[in-house]
């Protein structure tokens, strides 16, 4: 069985669960549209797009650091 290295472990886990969490963020405004039907989907559709404006409007330096995340995912392996 092979060793394995516990940092490299560690950089590949952090990243996803850093990904993972950005990910279920989103949950809240996508399962009305997604997997549910409600009656009217409108208000829904606002909520999502106004989450999603909100985070394409955010500063550059949330996106480096999930830039960052991602890399270090990829170092990792």
């Amino acid at each position: 069985m092979a060793r394995t290295n516990p940092f490299a472990t560690f950089l590949i886990i952090g990243p996803t669960c850093f990904f993972l969490g950005i990910l279920f963020s989103s949950f809240p405004y996508d399962y009305n549209i997604l997997w549910t039907t409600p009656v009217d989907r409108e208000p829904y559709f606002q909520l999502l797009e106004n989450h999603l404006k909100f985070l394409h409007n955010s500063p550059p330096i949330i996106a480096r650091i999930l830039h960052i995340a991602i890399a270090t995912g990829l170092l990792g392996f």
